[in-house]
């Protein structure tokens, strides 16, 4: 269920410039291997290896999430290499999304989100800006501004989190397509 990085491929880089920006056309994927034990699922770990931020998913995967609200994405083919090296019989797609600060659209008097150390609410932008990195936040309802624009059935709080978060709506979906594989959310209520 995960991938293990090609020899030689500097990824760090990658994460840092492709977070915000969509690829070049000719900026080839790199072709990806799953470890030795893996089996072919839905969504794959291991993101971070292709650079910036997105989910390795099956065609399947693929037509369920384009149902819902997504942030401003691009998908692009990917092969999948099995552990003897050869392509494998599920068609897999990079997921890119771009990099937004999702916090702007969050009515955070209306949320429950919290500092996990000192339970401490957060209770407004400002405060949630004045955060650190290091702080941990535990997102148990996420209400959104209708003012900013429709909220996103899946999205990535990445100042503190690198876990999607994603709406009950898509969760459900997930779950009745039965969706396989190393699932990158976290449990929240998201109300429009």
């Amino acid at each position: 269920k995960r991938l293990r990085l090609p020899k030689g491929v500097e990824t760090t880089h990658k994460y840092h410039v492709y977070s915000k920006i969509f690829y070049d056309q000719a900026y080839p994927l790199e072709d990806v291997e799953l470890e030795e034990g893996s089996a072919e699922v839905d969504f794959i770990g291991g993101e971070v290896e292709i650079g910036g931020i997105g989910l390795m998913i099956s065609e399947k995967a693929l037509n369920i999430l384009q149902q819902f609200n997504l942030p401003p994405h691009e998908i692009r083919e990917l092969t999948v290499l099995d552990t003897r090296g050869e392509p494998t019989s599920t068609q897999y797609f990079w997921l890119h999304i771009l990099k937004e600060d999702e916090a702007l659209k969050i009515d955070f008097a209306q949320s429950l989100i919290s500092h996990r150390d000192t339970g401490d609410k957060i209770s407004s932008l400002e405060q949630y800006q004045g955060l650190r990195f290091k702080d941990k936040l535990a997102f148990k309802k996420i209400s959104w501004d209708e003012s900013q624009g429709p909220s996103n059935d899946l999205f990535l709080m990445t100042k503190f989190t690198y876990q999607y978060l994603i709406s009950n709506k898509l969760k459900q979906a997930i779950e009745e397509a039965q969706l396989t594989g190393l699932f990158p959310f976290e449990k929240v209520e998201i109300f429009q």
